[in-house]
């Protein structure tokens, strides 16, 4: 990528998602691999703009519409300091790798440290190489390989 390429940071806009947002952030996550209706993504995010301990940000550029968004989310654990996590961050498919990410991740460190949270961590499956690329260049480390359990309810 050039860098004519990247996105200038001041044409880039962000914001708290709003319910007028649902039917494009159900789209940015089908392209992600989570099919959603908006229906679905309007009632999970109102679930969590209810929760101070969960924000969901959302980028945009000349129109108001979400280009990318991310959610970060405080923990408080019983065998740990509080810290924030990563649940998901989505930049539109044409767009990716011109910087649009880099500013949501900045976003949820200056959330995640105006909460007390000293460190932020996230998850991305194995087979996400270019994931795992972005995170690293942007002081990410990876500091374990685990399983994860599901049991439906």
């Amino acid at each position: 990528m050039k860098d004519s390429d990247r996105i200038a940071r001041g044409a880039l806009r962000l914001r708290p998602a709003g319910a007028g947002d649902s039917f494009r952030l159900a789209e940015l996550s089908k392209q992600l691999g989570y099919p959603q209706s908006a229906a679905e993504t309007g009632e999970r995010l109102a679930a969590l703009s209810a929760n101070p301990d969960h924000a969901v940000f959302v980028a945009t550029l000349e129109s108001n519409e979400p280009v990318g968004w991310i959610h970060v989310y405080r923990r408080s654990l019983l065998q740990a300091a509080p810290i924030a996590e990563v649940g998901g961050l989505g930049v539109e498919e044409s767009r990716r790798g011109r910087g649009i990410g880099r500013v949501l991740l900045e976003e949820a460190e200056r959330w995640a440290r105006d909460r007390g949270a000293g460190r932020v961590m996230l998850h991305t499956n194995v087979v996400r190489k270019r994931a795992h690329e972005f995170y690293g260049s942007n002081g990410y480390t990876a500091v374990k390989q685990s399983l994860r359990f599901s049991k439906n309810l």
